[in-house]
């Protein structure tokens, strides 16, 4: 196949991850491991059970093999699509006989991750490589699509992700047309019932317990797909110009996008939904031709190389299946404008807990219900700069973090003219490590429960709850309150001692994110302007005295466009 069609900064970008991924595969036909992207398993030897989630490279393995394009070295190179054939053979090998796949621990028996993605890009992989597929393979190769499919229509996973739900029927799609199997198609609809109860009008899907920008481009994209299958047309139709209304204003002048405002703090942007759409929606243009321009410039973005080897294959499997839709000569419309290019709007969206503001000099992007975090970027300078500000951050003797970075339905908020306030009282984290007896306990919990996949279900919801859902409130309680006006931004923040916790540390913004997920935390040039205010040890004993603290920060924009400066008052 010739690369007529594809959009060339999406193939490129890709393209130099190849040979990345090419390292962490087990390429020895020899090799018991033939065919593993698991490197730390079957190379490096720390891990004792294969990840799944990696063998997702198969399928850019197949896509290189397949198109012919610019500087593509590995066009009809046959080991290449021995390779992706051998990674598919993995899976086979490493699946449980329930239909599903581990990611992060033995007998986890994930669900969408890594079962439902494993099983899109294996479908995508079969697509791609055509009639180049030995025969001999498919029996085992259609075994495995069959039961991972039915492992996927039958359970669900505990918690409420709604780009899960979209993967899972995206695969779960795939699978019933390769198989030919209608008897996939009931568990299909109900799927797509359940995700159409995350859908809020506002726009966005529920994340947990609230929107996440990042995730909800996923949601778009692997929706999208199956809109161009013909798949519920109309209402999928409906859902994604929201989406991508809604989504346009997570998009700042420096090329980054979402961020600590997400219920899950997520930066990463998948760009399929909006390019497909394109011809379809004027403001998909727009976020389309920005988005991509921003890649090509590098100026913003969580592009593959600087993601873990674990998570990377997302980005290339994205970007891969971008450039086959994209429309290198797409146009945009100068009337339509993206949200952070206007001036003189203030938008609230109470169901997501999302404020927004811009002036001819800044942009405002709130999220109320999380304790009032907030992303701001200039719009005047040549080379905008935005900073993120995650909240107040205390820690206590005993490690313990408490954080107003929390999604509680709790917290007193009001919002009066262009002014925002919040109060409620800090929830506790704990950041939980493994020592080697905690590990060992772990393993034999893994091993003995997760046998049964009813109970390995159950134990996946333990630790997500553990993990992930659980902060419980501490006595400290916190105000905030964020003045928007035309030219500054005030954000006054005030915490008080209401019981025993003392804290040795006390963080004003900055970069930070309060709830563990691994698709996060990605270095952004924002990192480096978003500077936390500290309080030092005398202002520490005195906050013990008076057992109140109050911070001040004005954020000022200059008129000449060259950059903002702030001011601090404690």
């Amino acid at each position: 196949m010739n690369d007529k069609k594809l959009e060339l900064t999406y193939t490129s970008l890709a393209l130099s991850q190849i040979p990345r991924l090419l390292t962490l595969l087990d390429r020895s036909p020899s090799s018991p491991t033939y065919g593993c992207f698991d490197r730390r398993y079957w190379l490096d030897r720390v891990r004792d059970f294969p990840d799944a989630l990696p063998q997702m490279g198969a399928y850019p393995l197949a896509f290189c093999y397949q198109y012919n394009f610019k500087n593509n070295i590995f066009f009809k190179q046959h080991l290449v699509k021995d390779w992706a054939l051998a990674a598919i053979l993995w899976l086979y090998k490493i699946q449980h006989k329930d239909g599903s796949f581990d990611e992060f621990y033995p007998n986890e028996r994930g669900w969408a991750g890594p079962t439902a993605f494993v099983l899109y890009t294996t479908i995508r992989t079969l697509e791609t490589l055509g009639e180049d597929i030995d025969k001999v393979l498919v029996p085992k190769i259609r075994d495995m699509v069959r039961k991972a499919a039915f492992y996927l229509a039958k359970y669900r996973e505990i918690g409420t992700l709604a780009n899960h739900y979209a993967i899972a029927l995206l695969a779960l799609y795939k699978a019933k047309k390769w198989l030919k199997d209608s008897d996939l198609q009931p568990y299909i609809e109900d799927l797509f019932n359940e995700i159409s109860q995350l859908f809020f009008s506002e726009g966005w899907f529920l994340e947990y317990d609230g929107v996440d920008p990042g995730y909800l481009t996923a949601t778009i994209s692997f929706l999208s797909r199956l809109w161009q299958e013909g798949f519920k047309k109309d209402e999928i139709f409906s859902m994604l110009t929201k989406s991508i209304e809604f989504a346009s204003y997570f998009i700042f002048p420096d090329g980054s996008y979402g961020g600590c405002i997400g219920s899950r703090g997520t930066q990463h942007f998948y760009p399929y939904g909006f390019e497909l759409l394109s011809s379809k929606l004027q403001k998909a243009t727009k976020v389309a031709l920005f988005m991509r321009n921003s890649l090509k410039n590098g100026k913003g973005g969580i592009t593959p190389d600087i993601m873990a080897d674990r998570y990377f294959v997302y980005r290339l499997v994205e970007y891969l299946d971008t450039s086959l839709v994209a429309n290198p000569c797409l146009k945009e419309d100068k009337e339509v404008n993206l949200p952070f290019q206007l001036k003189g709007i203030f938008e609230i969206f109470k169901e997501a807990g999302i404020v927004v503001k811009a002036t001819d000099r800044y942009y405002f992007v709130c999220n109320f219900k999380k304790g009032g975090v907030f992303k701001l970027a200039e719009k005047m300078g040549v080379h905008t700069k935005s900073i993120a500000d995650a909240g107040i951050n205390t820690v206590l003797k005993n490690g313990t973090l408490l954080t107003s970075q929390w999604i509680d339905k709790n917290y007193s908020l009001e919002i009066k003219q262009d002014n925002i306030f919040i109060n409620g009282r800090l929830h506790k984290l704990q950041k939980r490590l493994f020592t080697p007896f905690r590990f060992i306990l772990f393993r034999l919990f893994c091993l003995v429960i997760g046998i049964h996949p009813s109970f390995a279900k159950k134990a996946k919801g333990i630790f997500r709850k553990m993990l992930i859902l659980r902060s419980p409130l501490s006595q400290t309680l916190f105000k905030r309150t964020i003045k928007l006006n035309d030219n500054e931004v005030e954000v006054k923040d005030e915490i008080t001692l209401n019981g025993k916790e003392k804290p040795i540390k006390v963080f004003f913004g900055g970069t930070f994110n309060s709830r563990y997920v691994p698709q996060s935390r990605y270095f952004e040039p924002l990192d480096l302007y978003s500077m936390p205010i500290s309080l030092d040890r005398e202002k520490i004993k005195k906050l013990y005295l008076k057992r109140k603290c109050k911070v001040k920060r004005c954020f000022h924009f200059k008129e000449d466009g060259k950059s903002f400066t702030f001011k601090v008052e404690i």
